[in-house]
This record gives C-alpha cells, structure tokens and sequence, in this order.
C-alpha cells in the first residue's frame, strides 16, 4: 500500500459516512426510525475506520504488511465493535470545544462516549434490532417495536458529534499531511482510552 492510497481510503471512508448520515436524516424525517438507527451507526463506524486510516497516514503504517493485513483483517476493517471504539476518542474533542459555551452538553457527550464503551455489545445488539426481527425474552419484536424515541435521540446526538469531529480530523491531517508525519515521527502515539482522555480533559476544570 502506498501513502496517496491511504489518503483515498481516508478520503472516500469520510464521504461515506457523511452519505449514510445524510440517508439516516431523511429516514428520521420520515419517522422511519429503526433503519435510520441503523444508519447512524453505521456512520459512527465509518468514522472509526476514518481516524485510523488517518492514524496509518502519519505514523507510516502503510509500509509495513503486518499493519496493513491488521487494518483490512477481521481485526478491524470488518469489526464492527472495533470501529465504534475507534470512533469515541472524537468524542472528547467534541466536548472540549462544546464545554467553552455549553459545558452540561460537553458532559451529556462524555457520559454518552463512556456509557457506549461499556456496552458495545448492547450497541452491536441494537444494530441488528434496527434490522431484523428478533425474540427478546420469549416474545417476538420487530425493529420498529424494539428501537424507541429515546435510542434514536442518542445515537443521534453520538453520530452527530462524531461525524462533525471526524469531518475535521480528517480534513485538518489530509491538508497537512507531510507537517503532520513529521510531527509524529518526533511524538510518537501513545495508546490512551476515551476514558483517560475524558478524564484528563475535565482535570482542568
């Protein structure tokens, strides 16, 4: 792979996701709620894919095979749970910008960021229910029945944040991208969870 490869992927993975979330809206509009859960959620993972494509772009990565093979293997590239985690660090950026103005939005956010960390496979769960008829606890419950005001008003609120964030992230490395490989070959990412980073972030307050 190639590094204006990498720039594709992360190009075209962005665009998807601001198409999905595009479709998820007028779903919504039209009260088709289960598929535009779906939607939503399958913008979140785009957005995932997105940030690390980006991470491969300025640490190098795609110079070597055992990275490229992890990014198109089962371990991310086709894992769902895995790109949703991926896509939760954008979620303190959000709330650090949010919380100058807003700080009790910045906070709904981070607990909504933290919430869905800790039950991943809850939010996998309610994917398939968006999708399919299912039983659940003995009765049979079709998507419409199963997806509810309340989870369609926060993976809203989550695929909002995330994909405007995203928007950004993206755009800020891809226009910056030979400045921003330097900087990373002199500062080295750190593996750091949402949580720490939450953490850190409201420290200063």
């Amino acid at each position: 792979m190639s590094k204006d490869k990498f720039i594709q992927i992360a190009s075209k993975i962005i665009e998807n996701a601001e198409s999905l979330f595009a479709d998820a809206k007028l779903l919504d509009r039209n009260e088709r709620k289960a598929r535009a859960y779906t939607l939503y959620q399958l913008s979140i993972e785009e957005v995932g894919k997105a940030v690390q494509a980006v991470l491969y772009l300025v640490n190098k990565w795609y110079d070597s095979q055992e990275k490229i093979d992890e990014f198109f293997g089962n371990s991310f590239f086709r894992n769902h749970k895995a790109k949703t985690l991926k896509s939760r660090g954008l979620d303190i950026l959000v709330a650090e910008v949010v919380a100058m103005g807003k700080r009790e939005i910045a906070l709904k956010i981070l607990n909504e960021s933290i919430e869905g960390s800790e039950k991943i496979n809850e939010l996998n769960d309610m994917k398939n229910h968006s999708l399919y008829t299912s039983v659940v606890d003995g009765v049979v419950k079709s998507p419409s029945e199963l997806i509810v005001n309340d989870d369609l008003n926060k993976i809203r609120l989550v695929s909002t944040a995330r994909l405007n964030a995203g928007i950004a992230f993206v755009g800020i490395y891809l226009n910056n991208i030979e400045e921003a490989t330097s900087y990373f070959e002199k500062n080295p990412i750190e593996e750091i969870t949402p949580e720490e980073m939450a953490k850190d972030f409201w420290s200063k307050f």
